[in-house]
């Protein structure tokens, strides 16, 4: 194997890596309101976003909000136990409630 195959190999898998973790990097934002008073949830993968708004990095099952519902315009949004049964949508991305509370 030549020098120059060796090394478009190895910008080829370089350039896998950074695509890989690229597509792996999610950070969220919480904000709070009075429907859902143990407060929501949003997720974005644009790096940009994250880094311009400092966000937190990882995702909001892993910030504390393991139930996920279908916002306005089809927007995911996170919430947690507390707020069970406000969903009026919920998305399949997040864990089932298991017990629910009177809608406001």
């Amino acid at each position: 194997m030549g020098l120059l195959n060796v090394s478009s190999i190895m910008m080829t898998f370089l350039l896998f890596v950074v695509v890989a973790r690229q597509a792996e990097a999610v950070c969220h934002h919480t904000s709070t309101s009075h429907y859902f008073p143990a407060g929501t949830c949003s997720e974005t993968e644009d790096v940009g976003t994250c880094n311009l708004y400092n966000y937190p990095s990882g995702s909001c099952d892993s910030a504390g909000y393991p139930h996920a519902c279908v916002g306005n315009y089809e927007i995911v949004f996170w919430y947690k136990d507390e707020d069970c049964g406000k969903c009026k949508d919920p998305s399949a991305q997040g864990k089932r409630c298991t017990s629910t509370i009177a809608a406001e």
